[in-house]
């Protein structure tokens, strides 16, 4: 099945910065589903088109943004900021925003959202605000509760007022990631933690979108939404019936290598959210879609996506569809 790619922007919460967003969506036939895709840090939207012309190919829309200080979203010179102040909720406002088009485009269709690493600190964030518009929630490559977040945030907030917002952070990108590389034995660059696969390592090394360095105010913003989600709390706001998978490579250093992974499962289990399906691939690092095994990721994501699409749903017309 042909996919049809469409690009366009809207208004950010910010107030003033316009947001690119993507959508495919499969010729001819009326799609069944909606899959919002949340993008991590350094790097965009574009890079999951593989995926979205899986999920289109099954007869779902694939759609999601860049996110402000990231790829056609922002200018090089403010890639990694999202904003002097409320960076943190600007972001998952933005994920709001993008969801009321996509519900309002594709009226009566089960919504799904997915988040990849920092997009799923955002869309943890989310569902606690929002949560109760999803049919289904996908967290790939997260985190767990870490003791040196309220450290990383001092260090920004201290670099802000010594240097400005804007100011590139490579200390806090040491602080933040620099073991990432640490338990890989042939070492060929600094991103070999995102994945098996040379050819995506390769391509993302050479990509200016992706190889920036986050900006003071940036790494805060983080920060701050990681120390949200880190909570008991947290997990007593998530929806209590939300299907749920979380997913992850035991060599993902992002999710201390499935260990922090387990302790995002532990928090939901006891705060009596359900259900919740917990995969942890053998040996895959950080980007799950694009590791050597992602013909797997794709048909456990896509079994979870059916898993909670109704089955008697008859969803209304789109606006292709009903052109055709």
């Amino acid at each position: 099945m042909s996919a049809i790619a469409e690009q366009s922007t809207f208004q950010s919460s910010d107030g003033h910065s316009r947001i690119h967003y993507e959508i495919w969506y499969p010729e001819g036939r009326q799609p069944r589903a909606v899959v919002q895709m949340v993008h991590g840090m350094c790097e965009y939207i574009g890079r999951y088109r593989p995926f979205a012309e899986f999920l289109v190919a099954h007869g779902l829309v694939a759609a999601g943004h860049d996110h402000l200080g990231h790829g056609l979203s922002a200018s090089p010179d403010r890639y990694g900021y999202f904003g002097e102040t409320l960076g943190d909720q600007f972001l998952v406002e933005d994920v709001r925003l993008m969801n009321d088009r996509l519900r309002a485009r594709y009226p009566g269709l089960p919504v799904l959202l997915l988040g990849h690493s920092m997009g799923s600190f955002v869309t943890r964030d989310f569902i606690t605000r929002y949560g109760d518009r999803l049919a289904g929630y996908l967290c790939l490559g997260t985190a767990g509760p870490n003791p040196v977040l309220p450290a990383g945030i001092w260090m920004a907030e201290r670099q802000i007022r010594e240097k400005g917002p804007l100011s590139t952070g490579e200390q806090l990108t040491r602080l933040a990631m620099g073991g990432y590389n640490s338990k890989i034995p042939v070492r060929r660059s600094p991103y070999d933690w995102l994945t098996r696969e040379e050819s995506v390592v390769d391509r993302y090394a050479e990509d200016p979108r992706c190889t920036f360095t986050f900006t003071a105010a940036g790494y805060r913003d983080m920060f701050l939404i990681l120390k949200r989600i880190s909570s008991r709390r947290w997990a007593e706001k998530v929806p209590k019936e939300l299907p749920i998978l979380l997913a992850a490579g035991d060599a993902d250093p992002v999710g201390d290598y499935s260990k922090g992974v387990l302790k995002v499962y532990k928090l939901l289990i006891d705060a009596g959210v359900h259900p919740i399906r917990l995969k942890i691939y053998p040996g895959a690092r950080h980007e799950l879609l694009n590791e050597t095994n992602r013909a797997e990721v794709f048909a456990d994501l896509l079994d979870f996506i059916e898993s909670c699409i109704p089955s008697a749903a008859e969803p209304a017309p789109s606006e292709e569809t009903s052109a055709s």
